[in-house]
C-alpha cells in the first residue's frame, strides 16, 4: 500500500485512452469529438501538446445523459 502522502493525491486527470475506457466509447470518438461540435464530448483540458480529462468532467458528462424513459432526450428537455 502507497504511503498516506501519495494517497492523498488521487489522479484527477486521465489521457484520452483511460478517458475513453472510463466513459465507454472509443478513443477515435474521443478524439473527434475534440474537433466535431455536433458530437457533444466532454470537456478535456490541453496542457502543452498534451490533453487530459477530468474525472469529475466525464462523471458529469455521463450525468448530463442519463434518461428515465424513452420520451426525454439528452439534456433534459421533454
Amino acid at each position: 500500500m502507497a504511503p498516506l502522502q501519495y494517497r492523498l493525491f488521487e489522479p484527477q486527470l486521465i489521457p484520452t485512452g483511460a478517458a475513453a475506457i472510463y466513459i465507454g466509447m472509443s478513443e477515435y470518438w474521443l478524439k473527434a469529438s475534440r474537433f466535431r461540435v455536433e458530437l457533444d464530448g466532454p470537456k478535456y483540458a490541453k496542457i502543452g501538446r498534451a490533453v487530459r480529462y477530468d474525472i469529475r468532467d466525464l462523471e458529469a458528462w455521463i450525468e448530463e445523459r442519463k434518461l428515465r424513459g424513452s420520451y426525454q432526450t439528452v439534456g433534459g428537455a421533454s
